[in-house]
């Protein structure tokens, strides 16, 4: 966009969605002004900044838990068992993932 096109746009909106709107734009970590240019230049929100530290603390809490229940209580029932050792593997997937990015 060229910096001689550009022109100031207000929009008047109530206490609930200003405070959304700066949520949203902190957890993508730029700007209010960034976040609405992003969703209107680009077609929607600009992408999060990854928070590393939380994402190795994530999985550091999942590694604890398995190492933890490595041997699930006797009164979970296989299906109990089956999807706590699943949850388990989507945060390791989901936290190699982030780490990549």
């Amino acid at each position: 966009m060229n910096s001689v096109e550009r022109r100031i746009v207000t929009a008047w909106v109530g206490a609930d969605a200003t405070r959304s709107l700066d949520e949203w734009a902190q957890a993508a970590g730029v700007t209010r002004s960034a976040y609405v240019r992003s969703l209107i230049e680009a077609g929607g929100p600009p992408p999060a900044q990854i928070n590393a530290q939380g994402v190795a603390e994530l999985r550091r809490i999942g590694v604890m838990l398995r190492n933890f229940l490595r041997n699930p209580p006797a009164r979970w029932s296989a299906e109990q068992t089956e999807r706590f050792f699943a949850a388990l593997a989507q945060i390791e997937r989901a936290s190699s993932r982030l780490m990549q990015q």
